[in-house]
């Protein structure tokens, strides 16, 4: 009999999508013979303690539904397991990079198909100091904005909440600088006077689809993105190609494919920003694992 472990977020972004997983829970009963368990998160750190557990006690599948700090938890649950388990996601918060890139389904009879197909793709993972990450590391200007929002305007406009919120705190923000010294590769370190750094599993970040676009979630690196303290003209024409998905030749910008990689402050600490929840601060010892998780795909 196969055992499905479903953990899920009541406080995420969409509640129609958390709804939607008692539907799917009683169509995979009635389609299969399995047991689910299901668990709802109470605080910070429930997500992360249940998969554990679901790992330990080896369960065939878990079903995460939550925001990406509910998937952010169920990787790292998987990763100190010792002994991840197949993953599907129903994607429930206001932006859901990783899951929209991967294009999985949020309708219920394509999940439900999906479950069914058993179709999986090995993705790597990312890790920051101790702690794992399945999209996105950060750190500079407008890396706060996903902690600055409500959740109620969160839930009602989506990913553009954010975006206004960027466009309240553009002039606020624009002449921020954050002294680097970054060790890519094991290569020599070079310091740079840095907007905003990005380390991405995949190209979409922020809402942004192709924000990374050479980005890829299975290709055993991460993508290091520097966007350069520069003027506010030349900074307004990078971030205006970004968000018309234009690749940019700037000299704003700097790129690197990354096995391994340090940014160390030359200032103040710089809080960080990983898939979506603050996190720790620099500096940042990063690296990636190669095919860590096996996630179920359409």
């Amino acid at each position: 009999m196969k055992t499905i472990k479903i953990i899920y977020n009541p406080s995420a972004g969409q509640q129609v999508q958390q709804e939607k997983i008692f539907v799917i829970a009683q169509r995979l009963l009635e389609s299969i013979e399995c047991r689910i368990s299901l668990f709802a998160t109470k605080k910070k750190c429930d997500a992360y303690e249940e998969t554990k557990k679901a790992c330990t006690d080896h369960y065939d599948l878990l079903i995460a539904c939550g925001g990406d700090g509910t998937v952010n938890e169920v990787v790292n649950g998987m990763m100190d397991s010792g002994h991840p388990i197949p993953l599907a996601i129903l994607a429930a918060g206001s932006v859901n990079d990783f899951s929209e890139h991967l294009k999985l389904p949020t309708d219920i009879t394509k999940f439900l198909d999906m479950i069914l197909e058993h179709k999986t793709q090995k993705v790597d993972v990312g890790k920051m100091n101790e702690t794992y990450f399945i999209n996105i590391v950060g750190g500079g200007a407008f890396t706060n904005i996903a902690h600055e929002v409500p959740s109620d305007t969160k839930t009602i406009l989506g990913r553009f909440a954010y975006y206004l919120q960027g466009a309240f705190e553009l002039p606020y923000q624009i002449d921020r600088s954050f002294p680097l010294l970054v060790t890519v590769n094991d290569q020599e370190p070079f310091a740079v006077d840095a907007f905003v750094f990005l380390v991405s599993n995949s190209p979409s970040v922020g809402g942004f689809k192709s924000m990374v676009a050479q980005a890829d979630v299975s290709d055993g690196s991460l993508d290091l993105l520097i966007i350069k303290k520069s003027s506010k003209k030349d900074l307004l024409e990078t971030f205006s190609k970004i968000i018309t998905g234009q690749p940019s030749k700037s000299g704003t910008m700097m790129y690197y494919k990354v096995s391994s990689l340090t940014i160390e402050s030359q200032g103040s600490e710089i809080e960080l920003d990983i898939d979506g929840e603050r996190g720790q601060h620099t500096p940042a010892v990063i690296s990636v694992l190669p095919g860590a998780i096996e996630l179920l795909i359409p």
